[in-house]
């Protein structure tokens, strides 16, 4: 298990809590991380 796999609930449950708090801070947050996630080297397989 990579620690890209480890962080990223953790990352999701901090946008969760913030959401409780400021609906549009935590829309933000889970597309930054999922911005993020998707360009971290290795997120796309090689050919």
């Amino acid at each position: 298990m990579s620690r890209r796999s480890l962080v990223s609930p953790a990352l999701y449950l901090v946008t969760a809590l913030v959401a409780l708090v400021n609906a549009p801070a935590s829309l933000a947050l889970d597309a930054t991380t999922a911005i993020y996630f998707a360009l971290l080297p290795g997120s796309v397989p090689r050919a």
